[in-house]
């Protein structure tokens, strides 16, 4: 099987079972960000729907966009062929080259994102959790504030893992403002052992969670 229709069996898969994959872009020198469901599968196109149809405003036709999904840790690279409302139409390149030398953490892709507060200045904000590694994570914000002010500044988050409430100290690496409601941050952990450990420990068991999707799949095949 060719790597491109074992790719679109995948999607296909992702369709049936509903599953959320998370579309990234650049936009001047930030990078952007949006949760989507995939609508369509045909031939070399991929038809994504996006939570906010405002955060289409910046993919416009010819735009290369990262396509991540919980199943492969590779993101998919495609190009935008259209948009329409809340819907934009991708044509599948290739599935991205890891430079495995500079790779440092495995960072796992989020189907269902993580229920989080962010606490910055006895402000909260409600966030959720796309990615995650031991150094650190890829959140959604939803605020109408102007947060890219807090960009290489410090804050807190808080979630639950594995049935434990972890609070912890966070970097902001960069932020980006998606919509007039939300913001897309890469986030750096600032955390000690035992928190560490439960995010290690979240991370195993999601892979174990990755192989069994993996087994759904050939099912499905």
């Amino acid at each position: 099987m060719l790597e491109k229709d074992y790719i679109f069996k995948i999607l296909t898969f992702l369709k049936a079972g509903n599953k959320n994959v998370f579309a990234t872009w650049q936009e001047e020198s930030l990078l952007n960000g949006s949760i989507a469901t995939i609508v369509n599968v045909s031939n070399d196109t991929i038809s994504l729907a996006f939570e906010y149809q405002e955060t289409l405003y910046s993919i416009s036709p010819g735009k290369n966009v990262l396509v991540r999904t919980g199943i492969l840790l590779r993101p998919l690279l495609c190009n935008v062929v259209s948009r329409e409302k809340s819907i934009a139409t991708l044509n599948y390149i290739n599935i991205v080259a890891v430079d495995r030398e500079k790779r440092r953490f495995l960072r796992i892709n989020l189907e269902d994102p993580i229920d989080a507060t962010v606490i910055i200045s006895n402000l909260f904000f409600q966030a959720r959790i796309i990615d995650i590694s031991e150094a650190g994570a890829g959140i959604i914000i939803n605020t109408n504030k102007p947060l890219d002010v807090f960009s290489n500044k410090y804050a807190d988050i808080q979630f639950t893992l594995l049935n434990t409430i972890i609070r912890m100290k966070i970097r902001f690496a960069w932020i980006s403002k998606t919509n007039l409601e939300q913001f897309f941050a890469g986030v750096e952990f600032l955390s000690d052992s035992f928190q560490k450990n439960k995010i290690q420990k979240f991370m195993i068991d999601n892979m174990y969670n990755i192989e069994q999707e993996m087994l759904e799949f050939l099912s499905f095949l």
